[in-house]
């Protein structure tokens, strides 16, 4: 049967599973979700580089590097320190950010996942504007989309928590109250990262498949009293009630084999929690399924009950990344 992916499903594959060499598509999308909000379909690069030098002017106040490669920065960054430091002229600064960041980098690699191009672009371009498409135009006048924008600032925060941080996976955990990521060196607060982490769960509860609006909690589906860690891999986003329901309970198999169609799901997306479950998990598809298989099985014999709700209508393992993959080979 044909997979048909929606445009919204599309936007979250393209910020989810794009390659970053740098925060240019997170900058380029956060944009291209306010002008379509404003049913802006037109926009001149001119304006565009303004607002690109504008979001970079305001988001290097974080002192975090926006660009993956060690001892270099972006182009972008490069032009807001030239105008507040050297006295470049602003209009010399923003031509430069419009032919060498816009037009020869982002504008040409955005509208793609994983280097694959979409058949409908959200956007196009020529020498002097910028054109939004029906498909992108749509997806931001629903007004429940919103959120959207939430995914691509957390992404953008933890791809510079990445940049800045190259070791940040190597021990990353979430500390006993489930409020912060640590590593070795530093402790940073989930909050930022639980809207990236959500994306991976279509924003759902991990359980009962219901959406999460509002606060959810961070669950442990083999309970800790069985692995005994608090590793990204066997965490996941559950509703309040459904998190207390649970408690310490065995989850049953179909929740198992849901949580490692999540975590391949994250291992197809550009981000330092890809690196990280091939640290903790396993580098190899068959290692993390072993593993989890292990460990449940060990889980079983602690008789701490089972856990085994009603889902919502709808619910499956099959997480985004498939059904993107299937998308593809129809369209060949």
């Amino acid at each position: 049967m044909p997979v048909i992916l929606s445009d919204d499903e599309i936007w979250k594959a393209v910020i989810r599973y794009g390659k970053n060499q740098s925060t240019y598509k997170m900058a380029l999308g956060n944009l291209l979700i306010g002008y379509a909000q404003k049913n802006k379909a037109q926009i001149t690069l001119d304006e565009l580089s303004n607002d690109f030098f504008n979001s970079y002017k305001n988001r290097m106040k974080n002192g975090q590097r926006q660009n993956k490669t060690k001892g270099k920065t972006t182009y972008v960054e490069q032009e807001v320190w030239a105008v507040n430091e050297d006295g470049t002229p602003k209009s010399k600064s923003l031509e430069n950010i419009k032919q060498k960041a816009l037009k020869d980098m982002v504008l040409k690699r955005f509208n793609a996942i994983q280097n694959k191009k979409l058949p409908e672009p959200f956007y196009t371009f020529d020498e002097r504007n910028l054109y939004l498409n029906d498909n992108l135009l749509s997806v931001f006048s629903v007004k429940e989309n919103a959120f959207l924008n939430d995914h691509v600032l957390s992404r953008w925060s933890m791809l510079e928590h990445a940049f800045s941080e190259p070791e940040f996976a190597d021990t990353l955990t979430v500390d006993e109250k489930k409020e912060h990521f640590r590593n070795k060196k530093t402790r940073t607060n989930i909050t930022k990262f639980r809207d990236a982490l959500s994306g991976y769960q279509s924003d759902a509860c991990f359980y009962c498949g219901g959406q999460i609006y509002g606060n959810s909690e961070v669950d442990h589906v083999i309970p800790h009293k069985v692995v005994g860690h608090d590793e990204i891999w066997n965490l996941v986003l559950a509703h309040e009630f459904c998190n207390q329901e649970k408690s310490d309970k065995m989850p049953s198999k179909k929740f198992v084999e849901r949580l490692i169609s999540r975590n391949e799901d994250i291992f197809h997306s550009d981000l330092p929690l890809k690196e990280h479950l091939k640290l903790t998990a396993g580098d190899t598809p068959k290692k993390r399924y072993e593993q989890i298989k292990k460990l449940y099985q060990k889980g079983l014999k602690f008789n701490l009950g089972k856990y085994d709700p009603t889902v919502e209508d709808g619910f499956s393992n099959e997480f985004l990344y498939g059904k993107v993959i299937r998308w593809y080979d129809n369209l060949q």
